[in-house]
């Protein structure tokens, strides 16, 4: 038979499968692969629908769609995936004659069927059967491969072939869309859990915690802890706005709330009224935060009063043993004066003078107090020294001076068991640098 009446003999057999297809059949199967690729929500199911549209449309004895990600991928030590390397046992899955197409550089054949008894697509034996293979690819991704099993006089048609390829390009990017749908329901799914552990988080907290509108300064959110805290129900509190609650004035508030969003403080002291009117010592940790696409300020309040108080209490202690420290030196200040009226009006002196030194200095308060005990007592040894050497008129002999030499290490002595928080006992030791 010769070459040209070998083609006639395919065509003529072409033709006669395409008369016996229904005449709208080619028509149909588009729309109905149309309609497949755009509504199965999973790839098996698109797989099946698929698979049964081809059988029940198209004179094919089987056709099965495998996909990539059954190919077993070797890995080298960079934990990258080494070209070409796959693990080329057959599975129930993927055939080994699909794995070698997936391997190759094709994007489709046309061979002989696979006459191997694990193939899972069904075979007619027969010698002039041959089997379409086409990828199932985008542009970003090899999804597996889609295998047609026909007759060699389909698989010569080229009608066939375009209509195949369009399939499997369809297909493709079904599979890209279903990849990316069940992408969005998994994050979607991770993202409804993360807020549920969060808003657990917020709500189970044992710190007192608000959410605050910062245009309407109203209550957005608060949680159990807050509740039992200023004694309000939720319903109630989250009526309010924020001024209800602090004791600050509504523009020096304004002024703080907007330090909070710009996030130029994050602590803040405030005084918050309860349900009951009575007012508690807070502590505010402030900041903006994103919830639900909105900018709100989050805080956390901490209930100080109880050290608030004993901070007073702790000041009131601390101004009263001032008040006795001085009380003391002043009495000793007196001794002086009765003993050497000259050695009182030069401490007074020298005290005036390392005042104003200090202030200009910026000292504390601790140092500016100490600096003040010191300089009214720095000659306080002199309480050793003999009035009448004290007041003597002429000049001092020598054991006379070396007892005015003594009056620094004696008013040491006086006070190294004192515990002033400063060192006063040395600034008194030292303050006569030549002797």
């Amino acid at each position: 038979m010769s070459r040209s009446s070998g083609f006639e003999e395919v065509s003529e057999r072409t033709q006669s499968t395409r008369m016996k297809r229904s005449g709208g059949s080619t028509v149909d199967l588009v729309c109905k692969i149309s309609s497949i690729v755009n509504n199965c929500s999973g790839r098996n199911e698109l797989s099946e629908r698929i698979q049964d549209s081809l059988l029940e449309t198209l004179s094919y004895h089987d056709a099965k769609i495998f996909f990539s990600d059954e190919i077993i991928y070797y890995v080298d030590s960079s934990s990258q995936i080494v070209n070409h390397s796959y693990d080329y046992s057959p599975t129930e899955h993927l055939p080994a004659c699909a794995r070698d197409f997936l391997k190759s550089d094709k994007l489709l054949s046309i061979d002989s069927a696979c006459k191997e008894h694990d193939c899972p697509l069904k075979s007619s034996k027969l010698e002039n059967e041959h089997r379409f293979s086409f990828k199932l690819e985008t542009e970003e991704k090899t999804y597996g491969v889609l295998c047609v099993n026909t007759l060699e006089h389909l698989a010569m048609d080229s009608e066939e072939f375009q209509l195949l390829k369009w399939i499997s390009s369809e297909i493709a990017y079904a599979l890209k869309r279903i990849e990316r749908e069940d992408y969005l329901k998994t994050a979607k799914g991770e993202l409804q859990k993360s807020k549920k552990s969060l808003r657990n988080l917020f709500n189970e907290n044992l710190a007192v915690m608000i959410v605050l509108d910062p245009e309407t300064r109203r209550f957005v959110n608060a949680n159990d802890a807050a509740l039992n805290f200023y004694g309000w129900d939720k319903e109630t509190l989250l009526s309010k706005r924020i001024e209800d609650v602090n004791t600050l004035p509504a523009e020096t508030l304004a002024e703080e709330m907007k330090k909070a969003f710009n996030r130029e403080k994050i602590k803040f002291d405030f005084k918050h009224r309860l349900a009951d009117v009575s007012v508690r010592d807070v502590e505010a940790f402030s900041k903006r935060v994103e919830i639900d696409g909105h900018d709100r300020i989050l805080s956390i309040i901490h209930d100080v009063t109880d050290r608030k108080v004993a901070e007073r209490k702790l000041q009131r202690t601390v101004g009263e043993l001032k008040k006795i420290t001085l009380t003391v030196i002043n009495a000793l200040e007196v001794t002086m004066n009765l003993r050497d009226p000259y050695t009182a009006g030069h401490q007074a002196r020298v005290t005036a003078l390392a005042m104003a030194i200090a202030e200009r200095l910026s000292l504390d308060e601790e140092r500016l107090d100490a600096l003040r005990f010191a300089s009214i007592i720095h000659d306080v040894g002199k309480i050793k020294v003999p009035s009448e050497i004290l007041n003597k008129p002429g000049k001092l002999n020598r054991l006379e001076f070396a007892m005015i030499k003594e009056h620094p290490l004696v008013g040491r002595n006086l006070f190294t068991e004192v515990d002033f928080k400063v060192p006063i006992s040395e600034i008194i030791y030292q303050h006569h640098e030549r002797f």
